[in-house]
């Protein structure tokens, strides 16, 4: 199985359990912090402080372009 097709089961599985908490009650706010936590809890065992933060910063950022795209509006700025 390719890199590729492991990340497209990796997303499938999350976007599930993303779905799963919500229905049971879990508020977007409170599923984000969990999310958070464990990305923070993997960044650490993988990496040091410096590094993790810095990943953070660049996701961050991305993830401010790829939500307008997403949503259907590439040009929006955020």
């Amino acid at each position: 199985m390719s890199d590729k097709a492991d990340l497209e089961l990796l997303l499938d599985a999350v976007s599930d359990h993303l779905d799963i908490a919500s229905q049971s009650g879990c508020s977007v706010n409170e599923i984000i912090d969990c999310v958070e936590q464990a990305v923070a809890f993997f960044l650490l065992d993988k990496m040091s402080v410096e590094d993790a933060l810095e990943v953070v910063r660049t996701s961050a950022a991305r993830m401010m372009l790829r939500i307008p795209a997403l949503a259907g509006d590439p040009n929006a700025k955020h």
